[in-house]
């Protein structure tokens, strides 16, 4: 785990997490860096999490969040157009998925510190 990782499970502990919010925590956790390499930190957060089943991606509809079947083609297609996408995007690419710790990514949360 990971500062960045850390710190997006516990920012799920309240509610669902839009993944602009880890797009501003990985500029919180890695400031000596470029954008690309950011951006890349932000995927592999995402991806990591996912593969420790500590989170479940998918989005937030009229009756609450509904996880992705599929979870990592999703990311990988979004992961291509948003490691290529301006920065001005944001809007586009920051609310495409949600995160949602599962029940261990909160037992993990309450354990960090």
């Amino acid at each position: 785990m990971t500062s960045l990782t850390d710190a997006v499970l516990r920012e799920g502990t309240d509610d669902w997490v839009p993944f602009r919010t880890v797009h501003a925590l990985a500029y919180t956790a890695t400031p000596n860096t470029d954008e690309l390499s950011r951006r890349q930190s932000a995927i592999d957060a995402v991806r990591e999490l996912l593969s420790d089943k500590l989170i479940e991606i998918g989005a937030v509809t009229d009756h609450g969040f509904a996880a992705w079947s599929t979870p990592l083609p999703g990311l990988n297609d979004f992961a291509r157009e948003y490691l290529a996408a301006d920065a001005a995007a944001e809007d586009d690419w920051g609310f495409r998925f949600w995160l949602s710790n599962t029940p261990a990514g909160d037992e993990r949360a309450h354990r960090i510190d």
